[in-house]
């Protein structure tokens, strides 16, 4: 039986299906095509949980935007055999016992979205690992996180002019990231306070070009939640001072510390673009 396609369509939805991390995705129009830069984000997040320094135990990850759950599947995945090799970074690499007891969501949006990605989870044995929920962001999603994760859209109005035709096949929904390219970095730094815990991980893959605008993002952040966070310590003073609360006895070593996000890292891609922001997250 011969197919018929419209011009310009991608050859992974002919396909029905796209590599990523070693594992098979399926895919079509209804999710964006995995792409290999994006195995960069995967590789840092297992290299955090995996560091000398991570005291992250049985830890809890969102993934935002999970459009075909490659990011996900890959984690999950990785976790469960930790014999598995690390893709972008070509070595073996050893996970801890207590890594691999995480607790994943993945949210996206579009309901065909998920539904492709909760059939790749089945596809790749992972499927009892993650809970899939349809959200606008954090619209609906609860409790607390250790990691926040996305590769939101973050194609700009203007861009949409040079784009590939292949790519304009692509859902709109996965490339639309507003006149700027930086809705959604606005909406995840914005809203995420409320979602990690203390020392939790933000960590997003940005376009071409954005960085010094998602610094900035991040540091205007910060900022907000400094001095919200100044407002509260100035409030309980008053209150102590004027006998509205009982003092506890025990020094409050946070009045002095800055609250907000801190950019630890930004990883290049294969191609020396810089494609991945870690922000912690100190409250």
């Amino acid at each position: 039986m011969i197919k018929t396609v419209e011009p310009h369509t991608p050859l992974q939805y002919i396909m029905g299906k796209e590599k990523f991390f070693g594992l098979d995705f399926m895919v079509n129009e209804h999710v964006l095509i995995p792409r290999p830069e994006t195995e960069v984000l995967v590789d840092m997040v297992i290299e955090l949980l995996r560091g000398p320094q991570s005291a992250v135990h049985s830890p809890r990850i969102l993934d935002l935007c999970t459009g075909s759950g490659n990011i996900a599947i890959s984690l999950m995945v990785r976790l469960n055999s930790p014999s598995m090799p690390s893709k972008a970074k070509g070595r073996v690499e050893a996970l801890t016992k207590t890594n691999s007891c995480c607790k994943m969501v993945a949210s996206d949006i579009s309901q065909n979205a998920l539904e492709i990605a909760r059939s790749n989870a089945r596809l790749n044995g992972v499927s009892d690992d993650i809970s899939f929920i349809k959200s606008d962001l954090f619209k609906d999603i609860s409790g607390e996180f250790d990691f926040i994760i996305s590769n939101p859209p973050y194609i700009a109005w203007y861009e949409f002019e040079t784009l590939q035709k292949e790519v304009l096949k692509e859902p709109m929904l996965a490339l639309d990231g507003g006149l700027d390219g930086l809705d959604f970095y606005r909406r995840i730094f914005l809203e995420a306070p409320r979602y990690l815990k203390h020392g939790g991980y933000c960590v997003v893959e940005i376009g071409f070009g954005q960085l010094p605008a998602i610094k900035d993002i991040v540091e205007q952040k910060s900022r907000d939640s400094s001095l919200r966070g100044a407002n509260e310590v100035s409030d309980e003073a008053i209150s102590l001072k004027a006998g509205l609360l009982r003092p506890s006895g025990a020094r409050n070593d946070g009045i002095h510390k800055r609250k907000g996000f801190e950019i630890l890292k930004v990883i290049p891609d294969q191609y020396g673009i810089d494609r991945v922001v870690v922000a912690q997250w100190i409250n």
